[in-house]
């Protein structure tokens, strides 16, 4: 933490260009929260590109970025990877009664900032649940019944809070196969015991939501947050072959976050992402200092989080399942991926858990209850 003067000349009159349908290319893109989260102080930095390119991220390097405080302070953002700024100082965290800023200095030497942004408080989370759904899909000219489970969450609303965000992060244990069925240069296929690893074998996927998870409460008088819908696991999936966890978070944004969110998510519910492709502009609470004609799109907001995780375990659904390693294919061919003792993987991901997920455990993987 720095208590230095500001280093960038405040914006008189912001200015919101329009943006012509194809005219997104090579536009600013900026992803910025922070919370009161120790370590939260992260920004994401890109260009959006062409409508009509495969391309879907190209990282910003070499920006300077920063985030002050109406209590003098500066905390400089270093990046950590192409496009991703972090503060160094694992403690810092977000304040409610404090007002923030971001400041950035592009590579071309253009200097931005946002409006200045106050943490919202956030409610507790009362609980976060499941339970057995059955959907009626229509495929093959024919209705089929899908199987699944569908996760909600309970909150008290907040006194003040009208808006609400969501996101979560899933986390799934996956084991690589003991038997193998190994094909041979002749004759049968032959089933095999392998040895592997621990650290080869074992292994934690995490993966963070990608759909955008909003609620207004704006013009209701309702005092919580009932069932909300959070994600859907369908029968025949891999997250619940051995356990699962989902960690929920929530936070609290005002009115013009809100507005924002809600554009986005209006304009592609799928994605969920400003990384992706964007035939249009929605503009958020960044300008350009200076140059009034230069593009940004992107947010920058502060928000009390509130957390809440459960975990699913193999025994507690009926629901079939897989194991993502059944498709795998194995043979004596030295020239593939070396798997164990004589036999080979077709694939890197069917050589070693590593090449998808982490063999680290999780620090909260041993808890036993729903909390």
């Amino acid at each position: 933490m720095l208590a230095l003067p500001l280093l960038f000349k405040s914006c008189i009159d912001p200015y919101r260009p329009e943006l012509g349908k194809f005219q997104s290319e090579y536009i600013l893109v900026v992803e910025g929260l922070i919370t009161n989260e120790p370590g939260s102080f992260s920004v994401s930095l890109s260009r959006s590109v062409p409508v009509d390119t495969t391309v879907s991220y190209l990282p910003e390097t070499g920006a300077y970025v920063a985030v002050s405080d109406d209590a003098g302070n500066l905390y400089e953002l270093f990046e950590t990877t192409p496009g991703n700024y972090k503060c160094t100082d694992e403690s810092v965290r977000a304040y409610i009664d404090r007002r923030y800023q971001l400041l950035i200095t592009d590579s071309e030497g253009n200097d931005y900032e946002s409006s200045l942004v106050q943490m919202e408080a956030t409610p507790e989370i009362n609980r976060v649940y499941w339970k057995n759904v059955i959907k009626n899909e229509f495929t093959e000219n024919e209705v089929r019944e899908r199987k699944g489970i569908e996760i909600f969450v309970e909150s008290e609303k907040g006194n003040e809070s009208k808006y609400y965000k969501w996101d979560f992060v899933e986390t799934w244990k996956v084991v690589m196969p003991d038997y193998v069925t190994v094909l041979r240069m002749s004759g049968p296929a032959i089933q095999m015991l392998v040895n592997l690893p621990p650290e080869k074998q074992h292994c934690w996927v995490t993966m963070p939501s990608a759909n955008i998870l909003l609620k207004s409460f704006a013009g209701q008088e309702t005092e919580k947050v009932d069932s909300f819908f959070v994600t859907r696991i369908p029968e025949n999936n891999q997250r619940l072959h051995y356990r699962y966890s989902i960690n929920v978070r929530q936070y609290c944004l005002d009115q013009e976050m809100y507005n924002f969110w809600n554009s986005i998510k209006e304009f592609n519910e799928d994605m969920g992402s400003m990384y992706d492709q964007m035939p249009y502009a929605v503009f958020g609470n960044i300008t350009c200092c200076s140059d009034e004609n230069i593009k940004v799109l992107g947010y920058f907001d502060a928000a009390e989080v509130k957390t809440r995780r459960i975990f699913i375990e193999r025994h507690d659904h009926v629901l079939r399942t897989e194991n993502v390693y059944e498709s795998c294919v194995y043979g004596i061919l030295p020239n593939n991926f070396f798997f164990a003792s004589g036999v080979y993987a077709s694939s890197p991901f069917c050589a070693d858990c590593r090449n998808y997920g982490t063999s680290v455990k999780p620090e909260f993987w041993d808890e036993q209850i729903n909390k």
